[in-house]
């Protein structure tokens, strides 16, 4: 698992692209990434199922408490009823795992 050092935080936006997408009838955590995410060690991300995995299983739980994290959490779950961009998604994790200091691929 992969140690997730204390850094200095700052709130991810939602974008704008999020009133242009539609809910969907039921959370669609298949939803592909753009591009996979590597997080050496860890695990491949490929999908939002596969990001939602990373927040619940492999995060620890006193980093899941952090703002930027349950910010990053609600764009997650937005994406997944299709109401929020899964590129932006990618990008916020990216952001944040660059703030917290893991290095990803």
């Amino acid at each position: 698992m992969a140690q997730f050092p204390i850094a200095r935080l700052t709130l991810i936006g939602t974008g704008c692209g999020a009133t242009e997408l539609g809910p969907l009838p039921a959370p669609n955590w298949s939803r592909p990434l753009p591009r996979p995410i590597i997080i050496p060690d860890v695990m491949e991300l490929a999908t939002l199922g596969d990001l939602r995995i990373l927040v619940e299983k492999h995060l620890p739980k006193e980093y899941r408490s952090k703002f930027t994290w349950r910010q990053f959490a609600g764009l997650l779950k937005r994406a997944a009823e299709g109401q929020q961009d899964v590129a932006e998604v990618s990008t916020a994790l990216r952001i944040v795992l660059q703030l917290e200091g893991v290095k990803c691929q």
